[in-house]
């Protein structure tokens, strides 16, 4: 019997132990895990990618937004020109958006900042 109870009272301690050191090593593990996580070759390549595909999708719409100034000065009726201003509004609205997600992911200096090109603008302006 009592061969039995020191087989269950080291179970008892083994599992219990274990549960404990995981508790008090996790937020080290979890740190090691986020680090390797960021730092990964895929993350870091895809983060650069994302910097620069964002960007020239905001360059794009400077594009977009020149050439639907120079249409709105040759459109001769009213519902030709709201329809022209509407699409105007709508793509300021998305370059501002845009322009948004860029300066925040930019300021993301732990994790997704950091692998911004230095030849890239570190925050962008809403003109």
């Amino acid at each position: 019997m009592k061969h039995w109870l020191l087989v269950l009272g080291f179970l008892v301690i083994v599992i219990l132990g274990g549960w404990f050191w995981r508790y008090y090593t996790a937020p080290i593990e979890g740190r090691v895990g986020a680090q390797q996580q960021i730092q990964s070759a895929e993350q870091r390549i895809t983060a650069y990618n994302y910097f620069f595909d964002l960007y020239g999708a905001i360059k794009s719409y400077d594009g977009a937004l020149k050439a639907l100034q120079e249409q709105l000065l040759q459109v001769s009726g009213p519902e030709e020109k709201d329809r022209v201003l509407a699409t105007i509004a709508g793509l300021k609205g998305q370059k501002a958006r845009a322009i948004e997600q860029y300066n925040v992911d930019a300021r993301k200096s732990y994790t997704i900042g950091q692998f911004k090109d230095w030849s890239l603008p570190y925050q962008l302006e809403n003109k």
